[in-house]
């Protein structure tokens, strides 16, 4: 059995990984196609810790070369191994118009260690069991779904402002003040953009909200390299009612299954939020 992914598609290279307990592929050769084009090509040789603490042979088995995309081709990315019928394809993600930053996913090792370290504060009191709660999950599955609180004046409801919300979720994971800072998500490739700001900023977290209910797909414990097979998407709602906490670098997907949702969504009043600095703390 051959087991693999295709991880990062950018616009000048692809990388992911190769594996199989019964044929050796190490230094075997795999082609990046668009199309019937063939516009790269590199081989099973890379290392990667994540990989060999997964017990896949010595972790040589990732792969990462250069690619020249067809000028004005939609086609999507596939990459073959070379005189083999095995074919991996990108997952139907959100794409960055631009470069996809390539994303360390955290190790078990890292996510045991983070455990660890959360219930003993909790168990030393530093942590109340909400805030525990809040990072124990965000840590395990990637994704946080917060509701809301509902306030009430003059005789009325009101939902509390996300972004008063976010703050203090947002300085408990960054453990300091930070601010929050928020853009419309007009389209798909905005999105990709903005977990590529969150990676590259000290804090790889953001949230997600809608104005109106807006199917959405998560994979849940994508941000966890573990050498295995990727699960299946989990369906989750954004609706103005709750906002939806990820750590940077799980895997996200529109509800194609839906005939509402299309790669534009203004209609739906997408918002993502993002930890910033607190320039007076």
């Amino acid at each position: 059995m051959i087991k693999g992914a295709l991880e990062v598609v950018a616009e000048e290279a692809v990388a992911g990984w190769l594996y199989s307990s019964e044929i050796e592929l190490k230094g075997r050769v795999v082609l990046a196609f668009q199309g019937a084009q063939c516009i790269g090509a590199g081989k099973v040789s890379t290392f990667r810790k994540d990989l060999m603490s997964a017990g896949l042979g010595d972790g040589h088995y990732g792969f990462e070369f250069p690619i020249t995309r067809v000028r004005g081709g939609q086609e999507a990315i596939v990459v073959k191994l070379e005189e083999g019928d095995l074919v991996l394809a990108q997952p139907a993600l959100f794409r960055s118009s631009g470069p996809v930053a390539p994303r360390r996913k955290a190790t078990p090792e890292e996510v045991a260690e983070r455990l660890a370290s959360l219930k003993w504060e909790l168990a030393h009191g530093t942590l109340l069991q909400p805030e525990y709660d809040f990072l124990r999950t965000l840590a395990q599955q990637g994704v946080f779904e917060r509701t809301l609180h509902v306030r009430k004046g003059n005789g009325k409801t009101q939902l509390a402002d996300p972004v008063s919300d976010l703050e203090g979720l947002f300085s408990l994971y960054a453990r300091r003040d930070v601010k929050v800072t928020s853009r419309p998500v007009e389209r798909a490739g905005i999105l990709a953009d903005l977990q590529n700001t969150a990676l590259n900023s000290p804090w790889p977290v953001l949230a997600l909200q809608a104005r109106q209910p807006c199917p959405f797909r998560i994979r849940e414990t994508s941000h966890v390299s573990t050498g295995t097979a990727p699960t299946a998407d989990d369906r989750y709602m954004l609706q103005q009612q709750t906002v939806i906490v990820l750590d940077a670098r799980v895997d996200l997907a529109a509800d194609l299954r839906s005939d509402a949702v299309t790669a534009d969504f203004a209609a739906f009043g997408v918002t993502a939020y993002l930890p910033v600095p607190d320039r007076h703390s």
